[in-house]
């Protein structure tokens, strides 16, 4: 596990602001919130550890930019990936709730996080509407990952997750080209899913040769045809 330097440069909170949320664990950092200026950011490389399955689940993190795999090891030692989460929504990780992590999170691109300690966030989102509301739809995403995971796995053929994922993708980040950026390995897809990496690769062809979509390199795909691909994933 890769060690996590304190956050430094929190800023005070001004008058009437509420207790905020503490970014550090020395008892004297100054009251900060992820809703505004707050600890200073962290960056982590790719592939760099943010915090580890069964560490202490002290802090819970705001993704400032970058994407991130949320993943565990089965007992067999397998990798499977559960979630990718990134910066697009503000989400946050590390609020299940355990004394320890329940999974570990690895900077897919350079990430950028602030970190909070969890010992003031019921204190903070007490007198914090706008906290609240963003700590409560935090949780939901993790629910819906949840149950998104459970019905890839539970139910899809490897054609269908394939194409569950990408209109999942072309959903959040399309851009005005109409092209889906994959910041994460076709590997990990493959973790994700619970496929090989092969078949993964023979699905995103048989799309690509059915003209459904266009790759434009190794981490572009252009959807060409979005109705065709929306029913492949509700085939299921």
């Amino acid at each position: 596990m890769y060690g996590m330097t304190n956050a430094s440069g929190q800023r005070t909170a001004g008058a009437g602001s509420g207790p905020g949320l503490r970014s550090d664990g020395s008892g004297t950092g100054a009251a900060s919130r992820p809703c505004g200026d707050g600890p200073k950011p962290q960056t982590f490389a790719p592939g760099r550890t943010i915090f580890c399955e069964g560490g202490e689940a002290a802090f819970f993190f705001e993704i400032v930019s970058g994407t991130v795999r949320c993943c565990s090891l089965t007992e067999n030692g397998r990798r499977q990936i559960y979630r990718f989460a990134g910066a697009g929504a503000g989400e946050m990780l590390g609020l299940g709730g355990e004394e320890l992590h329940s999974y570990s999170a690895e900077a897919i691109t350079e990430v950028t996080v602030r970190r909070y300690r969890l010992s003031s966030l019921e204190t903070a989102m007490a007198s914090d509407g706008r906290l609240r509301e963003r700590v409560l739809q935090a949780l939901r995403d993790e629910l819906s990952a949840v149950c998104m995971q459970m019905m890839l796995l539970g139910r899809m053929s490897a054609a269908e997750r394939i194409a569950s994922f990408l209109r999942k993708l072309s959903e959040r980040q399309t851009g005005a080209d109409g092209c889906i950026h994959l910041a994460m390995r076709r590997a990990d897809i493959a973790d994700y899913l619970g496929l090989t990496l092969e078949t993964v690769s023979r699905q995103i062809g048989a799309l690509r040769r059915s003209g459904v979509i266009e790759l434009l390199g190794p981490c572009q795909v252009r959807i060409r045809d979005a109705g065709r691909l929306e029913a492949a994933a509700e085939a299921a």
